[in-house]
């Protein structure tokens, strides 16, 4: 019976841990972008400014439950409901140029990043994610321009921060949390394009952002605004409900071995 007892609390003890490791990851989404291509896309159709995630066929995403596969062209996914995943490959140390200041960490330190580039992408099996305006057509807005902004940060591991920039050597800066404003933290998007940035974090955890875009419509005097919260994991990556499910049987099957045991027969 001792044994049995142990065999319980070690049930019940995994039982509680996996509802909440399952809860833990199911506040970051039902799916994850863990590789291939997708945008940050804004987008202007019928009269609404938008921002989603876009995604295509080789974009690869880990549901559960699983999901269909996706259509061809572009699918545009609301950014609420996934989660865009920043693996361990993408760790990078902190160089002593001045410039690096913006990532967060001090030299020699290490940060991850999101790279601008596809094929560092591939090597390192991570998103590569870009900005595009391709739904945009030209001569609505004026100076055929989108502004994307960085305008709160929702949540945040404690001292992480973010920053998207391009290049590699001296890092161009266009957005980063660390200076505590977000007076300076957008970029001007021509109309029709697509291109990618760094996308970097100092510390492993979760980030919700927060990015508005804007434009003024020809012949309007008030801009006009849309705004998505864009949620980034960076390593580890949740467990899933799935995973978490099967240490519950296998706590199950522990005590129905300990119970055949005790009553003299074979497990």
């Amino acid at each position: 019976m001792v044994h049995e007892r142990y065999a319980f609390y070690l049930v019940l003890g995994v039982c509680f841990t996996t509802l909440f490791c399952c809860c833990d990851c199911t506040a970051y989404a039902e799916c994850t972008y863990t590789a291939g291509h997708a945008d940050m896309r804004i987008s202007y159709v019928d009269d609404v400014l938008s921002l989603s995630l876009g995604v295509d066929q080789l974009t690869t995403l880990i549901c559960d439950p699983p999901q269909p596969p996706l259509p061809p062209g572009t699918t545009l996914l609301d950014p609420s409901e996934y989660v865009i995943f920043v693996p361990e490959s993408t760790a990078q140390v902190r160089d002593a140029f001045p410039a690096w200041d913006i990532v967060g960490v001090e030299e020699g330190e290490t940060f991850y990043r999101l790279p601008e580039g596809g094929i560092p992408a591939q090597i390192e099996g991570a998103p590569f994610l870009g900005l595009s305006t391709e739904d945009v057509s030209g001569g609505v807005f004026v100076g055929n321009e989108i502004m994307l902004a960085l305008t709160d940060v929702i949540s945040a591991p404690q001292d992480g921060e973010f920053a998207l920039y391009s290049g590699d050597v001296a890092p161009f800066r266009e957005m980063d949390t660390q200076d505590g404003s977000f007076d300076n933290d957008s970029v001007p998007l021509p109309t029709g394009i697509h291109d990618h940035r760094n996308w970097s974090f100092s510390k492993p955890g979760r980030y919700q952002l927060e990015f508005t875009v804007s434009g003024s419509l020809i012949g309007e005097t008030e801009p006009t605004t849309a705004s998505a919260v864009f949620t980034f994991q960076v390593t580890p990556v949740p467990e899933s409900s799935t995973a978490a499910l099967a240490l519950v049987v296998a706590a199950l099957l522990i005590v129905h071995s300990v119970r055949r045991v005790r009553r003299g027969r074979p497990a």
